[in-house]
């Protein structure tokens, strides 16, 4: 009798549902709202929307009003972002806003003052709050495509003068690149990009090497790669393995690459000055 029971159909579960739609800013309508706004325009976080095929609508307004604060908030700080906003910029889907404000001399006008309004320009950028753009098309990656990795390779064995000759013209630049790979013996370079060669702030040596803490280096030549991940690790590995120089010529002379810092000068000890209480040279 178990057998021959039927068993319930299962339904499938509700579609989801869409997505909501973004709420675009009135700019018009906002300008209205207060006799001290200037103008606005409509702000958009995509450029060239006709050329792209789409019409995202603004995502917010940038205005400026004849005011120290912006019109319609509640907050008169100079934040990146500020939430504190009038409620009917709320029901405007409103829900930030940022403030920059400029001093206008009442010299710049012929009567030397203003009579009605303060000697300031408040620039304001209302942020509406913005759902994922349905219109956007998407980016479809190829299954075959490699890990994308970044590293930086480190020679400190330079000179920052040295450095400074050997990354000078493109030229330069492109030969310092070359001579760097060869002499890590790397095998296939293919899709890997120098971001960039950069020349760190030289050692300071003062009875001992110490850094400028602005800074993440103290001297050398920095090679900086992106490329797939497999060959970014076996170049990391080569150059902790490697020991000793590359050379460059600039036309001047041959710049000198190593992978050791350069032993410091000696230092030198200067007689304390003739004066009161120290005795003469």
């Amino acid at each position: 009798k178990d057998k021959d029971a039927k068993v319930p159909a299962v339904s499938p579960p509700p579609p989801a549902p869409p997505a909501p739609e973004p709420k675009y800013a009135d700019c018009g309508k906002l300008k209205e709202m207060d006799p001290n706004f200037m103008e606005c325009h409509d702000h958009s976080w995509y450029a060239f929307q006709s050329i792209m095929g789409f019409k995202a609508g603004a995502t917010g307004c940038y205005c400026s009003a004849w005011t120290y604060n912006c019109p319609l908030t509640l907050d008169s700080r100079m934040v990146a972002m500020n939430y504190n906003v009038d409620s009917r910029l709320k029901e405007m889907g409103i829900t930030h806003f940022a403030r920059q404000s400029l001093s206008v001399p009442g010299g710049a006008v012929p009567h030397g003052g203003f009579k009605h309004h303060p000697s300031n320009i408040a620039l304001c950028v209302y942020f509406a709050s913005q759902a994922p753009h349905g219109e956007l098309p998407a980016v479809a990656y190829p299954d075959h495509a490699p890990a994308i990795k970044r590293t930086a390779v480190y020679f400190p064995g330079v000179a920052n003068v040295d450095c400074n000759r050997a990354t000078r013209t493109l030229d330069l630049y492109a030969a310092t690149e070359a001579a760097a790979f060869a002499f890590l013996k790397a095998k296939d370079t293919t899709g890997v990009e120098v971001m960039a060669l950069s020349c760190n702030l030289p050692t300071v040596w003062a009875g001992q090497q110490f850094c400028n803490m602005n800074y993440y280096h103290c001297g050398g030549l920095e090679m900086h790669l992106q490329g797939p991940a497999a060959k970014i690790d076996e170049l990391d590995a080569l150059a902790k393995g490697a020991q000793g120089c590359f050379k460059v010529n600039d036309g001047i002379g041959e710049v000198s690459v190593c992978t050791t810092d350069p032993t410091p000068p000696p230092m030198t000890t200067l007689a304390p000055a003739a004066g009161a209480g120290a005795p003469a040279p």
